[in-house]
């Protein structure tokens, strides 16, 4: 399941549906450059996409693996900030792409559907800090 639908009630997925761009990639393409500009939020249909980053000396590190129902981008959609890590697809994935410049459109004629997806954001990013934590703590 699309996690982005979690908060959401069937009126507000419908209108969130309207804006989708479905996307796909093959193996080892990149969908996210570290440093792009992009704002657009993006949830993984299928298959499985690598969250990558770089040491300080341009060695490459896997950070995370997304896979179905996983959201990726929307820190960018929230806080105005060039990406942070290069996302790429592991294998042939399709994405749903949710375009910023029409999201922001959306929320501002759907407060409610704005009010529940930030809800649904902020939930999400707790998760992603928690699990984080979770890991290092158990390292």
């Amino acid at each position: 399941m699309n996690k982005l639908y979690s908060c959401l009630n069937t009126e507000q997925i419908q209108k969130l549906q309207t804006i989708e761009r479905i996307k796909s990639f093959q193996p080892r393409e990149i969908i996210i450059a570290l440093g792009d500009r992009n704002r657009d939020i993006m949830v993984t249909n299928s298959g499985e996409v690598e969250i990558i980053s770089t040491d300080i000396y341009g060695n490459e590190i896997i950070i995370g693996i997304l896979s179905k129902g996983d959201i990726f981008g929307e820190m960018n959609f929230v806080i105005p900030l060039r990406r942070t890590a290069t996302i790429r697809s592991k294998t042939f994935a399709t994405i749903t792409c949710y375009p910023y410049q029409e999201l922001c459109q959306l929320l501002v004629q759907e407060h409610s559907l704005g009010t529940q997806l930030l809800k649904t954001i902020n939930e999400l990013q707790a998760q992603k800090m928690y699990e984080t934590l979770k890991k290092y703590i158990n390292s």
